[in-house]
């Protein structure tokens, strides 16, 4: 066994644990990884308090070890996501991977590998973060069980290694990058997010013809077992086991204010209280981890067959000269440029015939012409940044989920129909948008300069007419209008779809909600842009547009604005009855995050409320027998601040933009790019 050479290249030999000790030492260094870390522990300390005081009655002083479930549950898996999505792919893409072909040992090992070493690193500060968190409860509830606290740790670490294979499978089998975090970014989504909530219950619904309501679910084993087949659902499985809760898949502070007393309905699947007989064996607690053990299995299984079926030598250009191929076998019958201006310059034409009446005595045009060339000079750059960006798959697959993310919310309540009518068809889109676009935003544009610094092409730009500047708002524009077309294609095509069950929409509406979205699209796309302009490498890039947007996500954000809100406000925050408090630090705050600002801009276009929640939500809160929610007008007494109005969230969208832009400028402009 010979180990790795100095310049980084593997040896001619090397087994399993040799490659798993580089990837190890690699990784435990890098910044992101201890980043990670740091979130983790956040979302640990604002898990620790739990609200309801039966969750404390019920499990005691192991309130410190169930604090770690959501934040494990949640943000594992874009950590590991991120840091292993490029693992093969990267050395791929820059043709260090040839090298693997030439090894005596199976490109399965360099899977399986690659993936321990990141599972082990990245299990090393989970366990960092169990131990600083368990000094932190100790001191707040007192001794817990240091049994389950091990064995909670090794139940997650199971379930980092799961996470860590899925994305190492997908480096293994794709041929871009783009590619993998694309498809990393759709399985976060799918089986993190939706699964259990709306995804399993809509496939078993077309599967069975069973509607399965929000409360009291339908004594099905087959549905039970098909929300448990997400990593993450097995994974609140097995720890609520450990914790001495009942058998579901869901959080143990919601499983066990389901189980109290007072509650009769079910929402949280709770095996015991569903059936009334025993269950099958993969219902059984323990069955969990078999379930996850198939996750690590089948990904790295799949992924070192598709890598061992690929073309090393070939590298990941070949898929980009199929298109090309592709394409220039249908327009070659078009004269190229260099054909047409060889003939001009025979046939003796001018390229322009000049105005002799505006030749003499125009200085002033000529300056004109200047400044005009001065502010439109990014523009042939943005139109090959708007070319190149539509070629994406992952556009594609954007458009398709918001089509389909439409779909399952176009069946409102009969009150929203009413309220809205026609209008219905376009605020379906507002929470597929709200949510979506942030990542397939992030995806098409974090590598957009990173990339580039990375292989030494942005070293063109110090020989280009425009200016670093110049490129920067070139790609911004360029991008966003790319994903504003799929936006507005998907948006005509369901409208047009829908318009004979709810009617027509209102050209108005659709205008500005239009308009609203595109100012959506152009914060993120800034963002992630600004970022890949102040990095030279595309992992740390990653790291940073996800770390943003894991903050400001609104499941996160919202907790941050209320602990802000509680330190820096003489007004309450704990919400009296359900209904908010009078605290307009707490509501700007919420706003603050891109996500809050366009349901506020989008709720005010519909006609709806000035609200940051959704459309639904708003509305809901407006029936007999509710309680309003975030709205500013249900809450505030007039004369409403400012900063609180239907429109300043435009203000707000206006400063990420250019605190983004001027910030990666700034980073970008002082780089030595030779």
């Amino acid at each position: 066994m010979i180990k790795p050479c100095e310049n980084g290249y593997l040896s001619l030999k090397m087994s399993w644990p040799s490659l798993a000790h580089k990837e190890f030492d690699e990784l435990i260094r890098s910044r992101g990884v201890w980043l990670f870390g740091a979130v983790l522990l956040i979302g640990y300390y604002l898990s620790l308090n739990p609200s309801a005081t039966v969750v404390k009655a019920a499990v005691g002083s192991n309130v410190t070890i169930g604090a770690f479930q959501g934040p494990v549950g949640f943000l594992v898996p874009i950590a590991a996501f991120v840091l292993s999505y490029r693992s093969i792919i990267g050395e791929r893409e820059s043709g260090s991977i040839k090298f693997v072909a030439g090894m005596p040992q199976s490109r399965s090992v360099v899977v399986l590998g690659k993936a321990l070493g990141r599972w082990a690193a990245l299990s090393v500060c989970v366990f960092g973060v169990f131990v600083v968190g368990a000094v932190i409860g100790a001191t707040r509830y007192g001794l817990f069980s240091p049994l389950k606290l091990l064995l909670f740790f090794l139940a997650s670490a199971l379930y980092v290694l799961v996470n860590v294979s899925i994305a190492t499978a997908l480096s293994a089998a794709t041929v871009r990058s783009r590619r993998a975090l694309a498809t990393l970014v759709a399985c976060y989504f799918l089986l993190v997010l939706f699964w259990s909530g709306t995804v399993s219950g809509q496939i078993y619904t077309l599967l069975t013809g069973v509607d399965v309501p929000a409360y009291n679910p339908p004594a099905s084993t087959g549905l039970f077992l098909w929300r448990r087949l997400s990593p993450i659902s097995s994974y609140y499985v097995l720890t609520n086991a450990i914790l001495g809760i009942a058998n579901a898949d869901a959080l143990y502070n919601f499983v066990v204010i389901q189980l109290a007393p007072t509650q009769s309905i079910n929402h949280t699947f709770v095996v015991r209280q569903v059936f009334d007989r025993p269950v099958p064996f993969y219902l059984a607690k323990w069955f969990s981890m078999v379930i996850l053990a198939a996750w690590v299995v089948g990904s790295l299984f799949l992924g070192a067959v598709r890598f061992e079926r690929a073309d090393l030598a070939s590298g990941p250009a070949n898929s980009r000269s199929k298109i090309q191929t592709w394409i220039g076998g249908r327009f070659e019958w078009l004269p190229s440029m260099n054909v047409l201006r060889t003939a001009r310059q025979r046939l003796g034409i001018p390229r322009s015939v000049p105005d002799q009446s505006r030749s003499h005595g125009s200085e002033h045009s000529s300056v004109d012409n200047g400044r005009r060339e001065r502010f439109t000079r990014w523009l042939p750059l943005a139109r090959k940044e708007l070319a190149a960006t539509l070629r994406y798959r992952s556009l594609w697959v954007f458009a398709v989920l918001l089509l389909v993310g439409a779909y399952l919310t176009s069946t409102p309540p009969e009150y929203a129909v009413a309220a809205l009518g026609g209008d219905v068809s376009i605020a379906a889109f507002q929470i597929p948008i709200w949510l979506f676009l942030p990542f397939i935003a992030a995806i098409v544009s974090y590598r957009s300069l990173s990339a580039e610094q990375e292989s030494g092409s942005i070293k063109f730009v110090a020989g280009m007419p425009q200016s670093r500047g110049d490129v920067i708002v070139a790609k911004i524009v360029g991008r966003t209008a790319a994903v504003g077309v799929f936006v507005l294609g998907s948006m005509c095509v369901f409208i047009l779809v829908r318009t004979s069950t709810y009617g027509f929409v209102s050209p108005v509406t659709f205008v500005l909600f239009a308009f609203v979205s595109l100012c959506y699209i152009a914060v993120n796309i800034s963002l992630a842009t600004g970022i890949s302009a102040a990095m030279n490498r595309s992992v740390r890039a990653a790291t940073a547009v996800f770390g943003y947007l894991i903050v400001l996500n609104p499941y996160l954000w919202r907790l941050v604005a209320l602990l802000i809100s509680r330190r820096f406000s003489s007004t309450p925050v704990a919400p009296a009855g359900g209904e908010p408090p009078p605290n307009d630090i707490l509501f700007l705050l919420r706003r603050i995050s891109p996500f809050d600002s366009y349901t506020t801009l989008t709720n005010t276009v519909l006609g709806i409320a000035n609200s940051d929640e959704a459309y639904f939500t708003v509305l809901r809160g407006f029936q007999p027998d509710s309680t309003p929610g975030y709205i500013v007008g249900e809450i505030f007494m007039p004369p409403i601040p400012f900063y609180l109005s239907e429109w300043f969230p435009l203000l707000i969208f206006l400063g990420w933009t250019l605190v983004s832009v001027v910030g990666g400028y700034v980073a970008f402009q002082r780089r030595d790019l030779g």
